[in-house]
């Protein structure tokens, strides 16, 4: 936990006061509650070291190991410098195309967490919340993100320990949107 709380140090949560390394903390914590091991929840507290800080991957892979390093890398966004659409199809495609149910559940994970605190910051900010986000289309691109995930890993999670999390995901999205 102290590398990750050292290179989100500064950070804070888009739009917001509260430290970044909640926001990971919080992913380690739904995937504890359904039985990760010790690489995935270390991978939960990891999870954006690689793409919003100065950690590298051989770093990642020589502290935590390969495994975790794997799910930090794939749980990211390869390319920040994309345009919003960009990055969130190739997550889209990712999940589709992945079969490892643990990379699964650490991204579902991370996305019920980030609904989570959308559906808070909307109930206090209303409209203006969605100002926020470099969306072209606002609150629809987010309903069709938010939507195409969570229904990919409602299907993919099903009868699997993290059939949980992908429908919590799937009532949180029914219920911002």
């Amino acid at each position: 936990m102290s590398f990750a709380t050292e290179h989100h140090g500064g950070q804070a949560r888009k739009g917001t006061t509260i430290p970044y390394i909640v926001h990971p903390l919080n992913v380690c914590k739904h995937l504890l509650r359904y039985g990760a091991g010790d690489d995935l929840a270390s991978a939960g507290v990891l999870h954006d070291v690689l793409e919003d800080t100065q950690a590298t991957y051989s770093q990642v892979e020589e502290l935590f190991g390969e495994r975790v390093a794997l799910l930090v890398y794939h749980a990211g966004e390869p390319d920040k410098s994309a345009d919003w659409q960009t990055r969130k199809e190739h997550t889209v495609q990712a999940v589709r195309k992945s079969e490892d149910l643990e990379l699964l559940a650490l991204k579902c994970a991370d996305k019920l967490d980030n609904l989570s605190d959308i559906r808070f910051d909307f109930q206090m900010l209303g409209d203006d919340l969605w100002l926020r986000f470099n969306t072209p289309n606002g609150v629809s691109d987010q309903k069709w993100y938010y939507s195409t995930l969570s229904s990919t890993f409602v299907e993919k999670l099903e009868g699997s320990r993290w059939e949980p999390l992908a429908v919590g995901l799937d009532r949180l999205v029914y219920e911002v949107f």
